[in-house]
């Protein structure tokens, strides 16, 4: 049923696609998916709160059906899509095949499921990452979180742009296990990345394309480098086992991550395909806002039809990731302000804006001190100075960097326009810090990473010609803006792997599973992956990072859920569980799984009925107990 609804999600964009934007081949299957993606799960999405507000208890499973019929019926429309519409060349088929299986291998080589053990087995890279998706993925799934709550800060509402996720647990929830709902809608998002790139290629240089540009765009994006390996080499002996280790057979990225002076050096990790296989919505969010892109660099093809269809797509996107809708807007509104026909962009944007707006807000940080601010210089602050400033991104974006101002210097009108507008992508997260962790700014820089490859693409096949001096500086240029990427793939190839128990070969995860509501809320320690969490519980408090990174007040949760756990005053405790709505306790046996909290564990389980127990863990049930509170 899952891979059904998929399926289904996608026909139904492509006939959209077909019948309003007039879209064919390629682009029809690409375009079809991204408003099939976006369209589906926002119905299924409305379905479920609307099956909220009619009193269902069981929202997301009950809209299954309503939102299967609307799916299903739409496809009596599709005997009027021409199926020649949808063929594709021997090239493009080619393309495909290879941006689906280098997608598929990144996805499906970092996570997957052990049917045979019930384990969760993912690799290092994406071990901290996963401790937020899955449990919110679970919400979804087996959890019925609507309205939507952060699954590890209960009683809020969400601040972060779940509805990639959402889409996973929906199709979980059909019957499609985690690890594949998960790894075909991330390998579908990469590979939209993927062949959106030749996409706005051939938009910008219609005359002047080659397949050559489209290739080694895709390559310097998956390749894109620091200058780490030059550091890397400086400390390195020259024998064949230094070489392998520091190449080929490399277990580590060449610097440490995207922080000030981590290592000793100031090259940072803001460039690796770590970033796609943690944060699983992220390529996705590139590749939609790359192809609108395409659509706004021609607006006089576009009818009030299709700018009223785009607009309503563009506006749905935030939930989906809500950092590239914003960087992408940012550039359209300067195409708005300096191109001419204005209307067309100025209806599409008008439209998203009314739609996106009450989204944005909902993302919004609800601390004070997690809103936006004033933040010189990024990770240099406080080291800032004007040398500093260039050597820091010169080391860090590479060549690339001072290949910029030839850049701009060779390309006239629209394009210079395009790679001017989308230096303000990177001017702004080196002004201002978006939430508490100044790092999460990176993927403002990664976005505008992938405008730059594509530039310098395009850049070294036009200088690339007959003379032999060109040539060579073409491959030269191509190997030292590419080395430091390449190298920094083998690491994710070599990583080691992390296994953990999923909720059927866990013990406690299956107790509360078959003892507690899908809505109710569990007070816990916040280990990264609770057994809780497992099974879509939302609970108190989870992991802290993830909650003070997305500006929750954790600090004051902390303490609250201290005071439950450690109090000897039963009336304070029952108080602050009736306050929190938090009806059970999964109290650790131990320090070790209990910590960072000393549990008054006698008490409790005197006040409380206690549901069940294992190896680890206590279920407690205080309802009947604070009932007289």
């Amino acid at each position: 049923m899952g891979a059904l609804f998929l399926l289904l999600a996608w026909s139904v964009g492509i006939f959209l696609t077909r019948h309003i934007l007039h879209l064919k081949h390629l682009k029809l299957w690409t375009v079809g998916w991204i408003s099939g993606f976006i369209l589906s799960t926002w119905l299924a999405y409305a379905f479920s709160h609307l099956a909220h507000a009619l009193g269902s208890q069981t929202p997301i499973s009950t809209s299954t059906y309503a939102t299967f019929t609307t799916l299903l019926l739409a496809q009596a429309f599709w005997r009027k899509t021409p199926w020649r519409d949808l063929s594709l060349s021997k090239e493009q088929i080619l393309w495909v095949f290879g941006t689906l299986f280098i997608s598929a291998f990144l996805m499906f080589s970092t996570f997957h499921l052990e049917t045979s053990t019930q384990k969760l087995v993912m690799d290092r890279l994406v071990f901290s990452d996963f401790a937020n998706h899955i449990p919110l993925i679970r919400s979804f799934s087996m959890g019925e979180n609507i309205p939507v709550e952060s699954p590890l800060f209960a009683g809020v509402s969400i601040r972060y742009h779940f509805m990639f996720y959402f889409f996973v647990g929906y199709l979980e929830n059909l019957g499609l296990s985690i690890d594949w709902g998960l790894n075909l809608t991330s390998t579908l998002g990469f590979a939209t990345f993927l062949i959106a790139i030749p996409f706005l290629l051939k938009t910008l240089f219609p005359q002047n394309i080659s397949q050559k540009s489209g290739v080694l765009a895709v390559f310097l994006t998956l390749c894109s480098g620091s200058l780490a390996f030059f550091h890397t080499l400086s400390l390195s002996s020259f024998s064949l086992a230094s070489l392998w280790k520091g190449s080929l057979g490399r277990v580590s990225f060449l610097s440490g991550g995207p922080y000030y002076n981590w290592d000793e050096v100031i090259t940072g990790l803001f460039w690796t395909l770590s970033v796609f296989t943690n944060q699983r919505h992220f390529a996705f969010g590139i590749a939609v806002g790359l192809v609108f892109l395409v659509f706004v660099l021609r607006p006089k093809n576009l009818d009030t039809k299709q700018s009223i269809f785009l607009g309503i797509l563009w506006g749905l996107f935030p939930l989906f990731h809500g950092l590239s809708f914003v960087s992408f807007t940012i550039v359209m509104v300067g195409f708005l302000v300096f191109q001419k026909p204005r209307k067309p962009l100025a209806l599409l944007m008008g439209i998203a804006a009314i739609i996106a707006l009450p989204q944005m807000l909902s993302l919004s940080p609800s601390s004070p001190s997690a809103a936006p601010s004033f933040r010189l210089g990024y990770a240099l602050f406080p080291h800032l100075s004007v040398l500093s400033f260039f050597n820091y991104w010169i080391q860090n974006i590479g060549l690339k960097f001072l290949l910029l101002p030839i850049l701009l210097f060779w390309w006239k009108g629209q394009r210079r326009l395009l790679l001017i507008l989308s230096l303000s992508i990177f001017v702004l997260p080196n002004l201002v810090k978006f939430g508490p962790d100044i790092y999460t700014n990176h993927k403002f820089f990664n976005i505008w990473l992938v405008i730059l490859n594509l530039f310098t693409a395009q850049w070294l096949v036009e200088f690339w010609n007959q003379k032999i001096w060109r040539k060579i500086l073409v491959v030269c240029t191509t190997v030292l803006i590419s080395i430091s990427g390449f190298l920094d793939l083998f690491p994710i190839l070599h990583d080691g792997v992390i296994k953990i128990h999923d909720w059927k070969a866990d013990v406690m995860a299956r107790k509360v599973m078959q003892h507690s509501k899908p809505q109710d809320v569990f007070v816990t320690s916040y280990a990264i992956y609770h057994p809780v969490n497992l099974v879509g519980r939302k609970v108190l408090l989870g992991w802290p990072y993830f909650l003070w990174s997305s500006g929750y007040p954790d600090g004051l949760r902390m303490r609250k859920v201290k005071a439950i756990l450690e109090t000897r005053t039963p009336d304070i405790r029952c108080r602050l569980l009736h306050k929190l709505g938090a009806r059970y306790l999964v109290i650790g046996k131990n320090p070790r799984y209990s910590e960072p909290y000393d549990p008054a564990l006698e008490i409790l389980k005197s006040e409380m009925h206690l549901v069940a127990e294992d190896s680890r863990y206590y279920l407690l049930d205080s309802s009947s107990f604070c009932k007289r509170f």
